[in-house]
């Protein structure tokens, strides 16, 4: 049989028009019906899916002539050609309240159910598949369930990436999501964790907010021949402070990492040592003048007198003469009738004292030893009759007709 396209155009708006009437009918009577095979010789639709005698999709052209021309070939069947019943003319009138719909229903259309935003099967009503989780996926399973699939490891999230479908916002370890606050796993916002270097001594590894430092050790803590201060190891000696010194003076004496000692003054001609570590005392360098003004500091001690050599003297004999630590004088003999002297550390000279025995003759208080006689103020040579004598004695006047010979008054 021909068609033109004005006729199968006309036929299925009549068959529409009827089911309107049947179905509304139907809706307000609340009657149903049973499908029945329509009288002919061709099955419905329902049965084959497609009419019995040729249709469009068959040829892709009218059996003959059409004052139309030929119909186009589209590819499917907008509306049977049988003359069958309504079920042959329009196959979608199951779904039109859902029923029959195998994915799911929006209200007006059935669709396929298989997307995160139309989900469902059997006719149910689409759902709009969705997740608050942050790093898993809305995904509308195999039955019209919605589920949840993870995000791909490493996807950023708020604070974070994501790893096996949770927010890390600390670090990752390549196999969980640790806090990121400690040295051996330090990081932040789903980077890898970093295990942090040791800085070295007294300095220990810090990890703050997810990123690696380094922070002094406790002072005074202990580092090999020391003790820590201010992140060093200080192997002399520490003042108030805490700082550390090189321990080798005397006012900051020490080593260990030890408190600092101030050596104590030891007094006159000596002075404090600080040496490896430990105060000490030495002598001041001979020579050196003594603190209070006078004398000499000679091995250590002041010497107000005079320097032997190896002690020191009170510097007031002419044998060893001297002072302010001087080296010692031996004052020397004037010669005759006279005698050394030490007096204010000077060497000097006196006459002897009258009557002192000199080579033969008498000292009188002068530099002369008088040999012959004395006659009061001078020695004289002792051989006149009126001042005789010798050996220095008080001259005699001969008297009574005595003269003097050899040195004698004699008759």
């Amino acid at each position: 049989m021909s068609l033109r396209r004005e006729d199968v155009r006309m036929k299925a708006i009549s068959w529409k028009a009827t089911l309107t009437v049947l179905f509304t009918v139907c809706v307000s009577t609340s009657c149903s019906f049973q499908e029945q095979d329509p009288p002919g010789d061709s099955k419905s639709l329902a049965d084959t899916g497609k009419p019995d005698g040729p249709t469009l999709a068959d040829t892709g052209k009218p059996d003959g002539p059409s004052d139309d021309g030929p119909i186009e070939d589209t590819g499917k069947i907008d509306v049977p050609v049988s003359d069958g019943p309504v079920a042959d003319y329009v196959t979608d009138i199951s779904v039109s309240d859902g029923k029959g719909c195998t994915g799911c229903w929006t209200g007006s259309t059935c669709l396929p159910g298989n997307t995160v935003s139309a989900c469902g099967d059997n006719g149910a009503n689409c759902t709009s598949c969705s997740t608050s989780d942050v790093c898993k996926n809305p995904v509308c399973n195999t039955g019209g369930n919605c589920g949840m699939t993870n995000k791909l490891n490493t996807a950023i999230c708020p604070g974070g990436k994501c790893f096996g479908g949770s927010c890390c916002k600390g670090c990752w370890s390549g196999s969980t999501c640790a806090a990121g606050n400690t040295v051996s796993a330090c990081g932040a916002n789903g980077d890898s964790c970093v295990n942090c270097v040791d800085p070295g001594v007294c300095k220990h590894a810090i990890c703050s907010s997810g990123t690696c430092g380094s922070a002094d050790d406790s002072n005074l803590s202990s580092c090999v021949g020391g003790r820590c201060t201010s992140g060093s190891c200080c192997t002399g000696c520490i003042s108030v402070g805490p700082i550390c010194r090189s321990g080798t003076s005397i006012i900051y004496c020490g080593s260990g990492g030890a408190i600092c000692t101030a050596c104590v003054d030891p007094g006159e001609c000596k002075h404090p040592t600080c040496s490896g570590g430990s105060c000490g005392v030495a002598n001041d360098a001979s020579g050196t003048s003594c603190s209070t003004g006078s004398g000499k500091c000679m091995d250590g001690i002041c010497c107000t007198g005079c320097w032997t050599g190896s002690s020191c003297v009170s510097g007031t004999t002419t044998s060893f003469c001297g002072d302010n630590g001087n080296f010692c004088s031996s004052c020397p003999d004037p010669g005759t009738c006279q005698h050394a002297t030490c007096s204010g550390g000077t060497c000097g000279s006196a006459y002897d004292t009258a009557g002192t025995s000199c080579s033969g003759g008498t000292c009188h208080g002068t530099a002369f030893c008088c040999t012959g006689c004395w006659d009061g103020t001078t020695c004289e040579p002792g051989v006149a009759d009126i001042k005789c004598g010798n050996g220095g004695v008080t001259c005699l006047n001969c008297q009574g007709g005595t003269k003097c010979v050899s040195y004698t008054c004699t008759l």
